[in-house]
């Protein structure tokens, strides 16, 4: 047997609706965020990866490999760390748009404990426009990411 509603009570839910929406608006609102900004992040590392690989390949140094001494085991690779850093960042300054920026790239080769080449590293930081950030009180139309990338010098052997 139905139980009779009191008058007074008919439509109640209708008050939650509005309230429910805005809930529903603003989860969807920090989804779409985070997807752009998570997109962004992995856009910034794949830059890194490619001008990081790439770099290391242009900027080797050619001269063992032309003389044919290249597979002689006591032989370090080199490679120009000021060739290196102008492709990085020719490179990484391709991968700014739709949103994301780049504000800094840091190229450096890294020593092994025998004073050779051992390392690549690319450090890239940038941010990534969101669309609901002003939005929220206290938000940023950006957000800031960052990524890193290393290519081994001494596996290229």
């Amino acid at each position: 047997m139905r139980r009779a509603l009191p008058r007074n009570e008919t439509g109640s839910a209708l008050a939650l609706v509005p309230a429910v929406v805005l809930v529903v608006l603003l989860l969807s609102s920090l989804a779409l965020d985070s997807a752009l900004v998570y997109l962004g992040q992995r856009r910034l590392e794949h830059a890194a990866d490619a001008a990081a690989n790439d770099a290391a390949a242009a900027a080797l140094d050619r001269t063992p490999f032309e003389a044919g001494t290249a597979l002689d085991p006591d032989l370090a690779i080199t490679i120009d760390p000021a060739k290196a850093s102008i492709l990085v960042s020719k490179y990484v300054a391709q991968a700014g748009r739709d949103g994301l920026e780049v504000t800094s790239v840091v190229t450096r080769v890294e020593l092994d404990p025998e004073g050779h080449q051992a390392r690549l590293v690319v450090e890239v930081e940038g941010s990534m426009r969101v669309v609901f950030g002003d939005a929220l009180p206290g938000g940023a139309d950006r957000r800031a990411i960052r990524a890193r990338s290393v290519v081994d010098l001494s596996e290229a052997t």
